[in-house]
């Protein structure tokens, strides 16, 4: 009986663990386009996919410590432009990650891309 609990003891770990886990991922990968990169190049002479992909990177690293994921398109870039540096700060970003998290997020966000 000992043995029994024991073992549904570590099932319910091992479940609640899994929903922890998926909590933390974002439900989809973003599909950044070269219509992406280039308007965003074209904002931020420089920016690359490269770029881009970093600041995926650590808008998945990050942005879910404190909060849930918020979708680049939930806000404006006037408003990603106030709230990233404040974030920022909390999740202890570098200038350089910041950076890159803010041209990802409006990038992705503005009305014409196809980020899904």
């Amino acid at each position: 009986m000992k043995t029994l609990r024991v073992f549904f003891g570590l099932f319910l770990l091992v479940i609640v663990y899994s929903f922890v886990i998926m909590q933390k991922s974002p439900q989809q990968k973003f599909t950044i386009t070269e219509k992406d990169v280039a308007w965003a190049d074209s904002v931020w002479k420089g920016t690359t996919l490269t770029n881009l992909n970093a600041g995926e990177a650590t808008y998945i690293k990050s942005c879910n410590k404190c909060h849930g994921y918020k979708k680049p398109q939930s806000k404006k870039a006037e408003k990603w432009e106030k709230i990233i540096p404040k974030m920022a700060k909390k999740a202890k970003l570098n200038q350089a990650d910041e950076s890159l998290l803010l041209k990802f997020v409006i990038t992705l966000g503005r009305p014409m891309s196809k980020a899904k």
